[in-house]
């Protein structure tokens, strides 16, 4: 008698935590069908400026992979502001970084992983050495003036700009990442910032110590 190869008799089950379904059909192939399972993350859902952040749970929906806790540390002037945010996070923003206007800052930390409402251990603190790394950007006063620049500080290589008004330094993961938990980030625009070695960019500043010593030792 000939083999029944009806594909719903020969199906194997693969599960992955990659989005929010209940399955989907991966591959059908030789008459075996390859079904997809996913489960559901849940993450703690919560936002304080205290110390601790406690809050109900939510399903994460696709694309957000990891629960995650945001340590958001804010400056204007000299008065300090601190935040605790933590939901469903995308695998990319799971970094830390920073952003300068000159007159208000915003530095940050997270802290991500994979299991069901993991996420209520804060983040490491914000640790910022000031350091200027020889790249300069834009900036613009409080008092509306835009004709200076400021010398950007550790890992902040890029300059950007959200309005003719708000222009300063920022991390990488700041502006290719685009974190979600921070606000007013519509319209925003980064470039590489410039070094005080003729324009060069970050990458070629970091590539000429390297390239002087293959070519002229």
């Amino acid at each position: 008698m000939r083999e029944n190869l009806s594909p719903w008799n020969r199906v194997s089950v693969k599960r992955d935590r990659v989005s929010c379904v209940e399955f989907c059909v991966g591959s059908f192939a030789r008459g075996h069908l390859t079904v997809y399972a996913a489960w559901c993350l849940k993450c703690k859902v919560c936002e304080t400026e205290g110390s601790e952040c406690v809050g109900e749970e939510e399903t994460c929906s696709a694309n957000f992979t990891r629960c995650g806790i945001a340590r958001i540390v804010s400056y204007v002037g000299t008065v300090k502001k601190e935040e605790i945010k933590a939901s469903c996070f995308p695998e990319h923003v799971c970094r830390a970084g920073s952003v300068n206007l000159g007159p208000f800052s915003v530095y940050y930390t997270t802290k991500c992983c994979d299991t069901d409402n993991c996420n209520t251990e804060k983040p490491p603190d914000v640790f910022i050495k000031f350091r200027p790394n020889g790249i300069k950007c834009d900036v613009c006063t409080e008092d509306g003036s835009c004709n200076g620049t400021m010398d950007c500080v550790d890992d902040q290589t890029y300059c950007f700009t959200i309005d003719p008004k708000s222009k300063g330094c920022a991390t990488r993961s700041f502006c290719v990442d685009r974190p979600f938990f921070l606000d007013n980030m519509e319209g925003m625009t980064c470039r590489g910032g410039s070094s005080p070695r003729a324009g060069l960019d970050p990458l070629s500043t970091l590539l000429l110590p390297l390239i002087s010593l293959l070519f002229y030792k």
